[in-house]
This record gives C-alpha cells, sequence and structure tokens, in this order.
C-alpha cells in the first residue's frame, strides 16, 4: 500500500534470496488535486449575487497560495468566469453577480484545480454545486 500524498515517484526494491534474484521497479503515482466548494446560496435572483467559497485539501500549498479555475456549465461546456487565489491554508472565494438570466435557470458551478509546478498534484475538480436563479 502506498501512504496518501501528494503525486510522486515511488521505487520498490527486493534484494533477493538463495531462490530469487534481486529486482526493483519504480512507478509514478499521480494523485488529482482536490477540494471543495460551496455556494452561500442556492437561490438568487437576477441582479443579486452568490459568494462561492472552498478550500484546497492537498499539502503541501505554495506558501503564496494557488488558484483556481470558478467554472460554471452552461450552453453545453464548461467556462471559467472567475480565478481566485488561495491563501497559505489553501481557503479562496469569489462573489458573482447574476445577470442576464430570464424565466428560471439552474446553473451548475465547479471548481477546475489545474496542475501546477508549485503544487504536487494532478488536475482535480470539486464536486459541483447548483444555484437556482430567477429572472
Amino acid at each position: 500500500r502506498i501512504a496518501p500524498g501528494p503525486s510522486r515517484h515511488v521505487r520498490a526494491a527486493y534484494e533477493g534470496d538463495d531462490l530469487l534474484l534481486p529486482s526493483a521497479f519504480q512507478a509514478r503515482v499521480l494523485v488529482p488535486a482536490a477540494g471543495t466548494l460551496r455556494s452561500s446560496r442556492r437561490r438568487a435572483r437576477n441582479g443579486g449575487s452568490v459568494t462561492f467559497t472552498g478550500r484546497l485539501r492537498g499539502l503541501p500549498l505554495p506558501p503564496g497560495g494557488r488558484t483556481v479555475d470558478l467554472q460554471a456549465h452552461y450552453r453545453g461546456a464548461w467556462r471559467t468566469f472567475a480565478t481566485p487565489r488561495s491563501d497559505a491554508k489553501g481557503a479562496w472565494h469569489q462573489r458573482y453577480r447574476f445577470g442576464a438570466t430570464r424565466g428560471r435557470v439552474v446553473y451548475r458551478f465547479r471548481a477546475l484545480i489545474k496542475r501546477d509546478g508549485s503544487y504536487p498534484y494532478e488536475e482535480g475538480r470539486t464536486p459541483t454545486v447548483s444555484v437556482t436563479v430567477t429572472g
């Protein structure tokens, strides 16, 4: 078993014995980034706003924090609308104001954590959060 943690190289070796020859292998363990996403409200009116908050789960975090892409699912694709930076503890927040909704629309949001050299995890996504907006 491999202990939880960031993406890394793992090396295992067997020294051999009277019956078996020595053997070794190396593998790269790829771990997706993980985080949380919450919205301050589940319902809003057009012109109203919602504050999204979240936290990166993996350690170690870069001292200057790291960016996350906030995305909304719109017309069949995920579209980035904000890129907040986390603090040194991994917490972030972003306010969003709805401005062009007509009728009643349920929007789905997620945070995308892209791969970055300063953060030892692969690309990851948070679970989606829905907000119902009435125009």
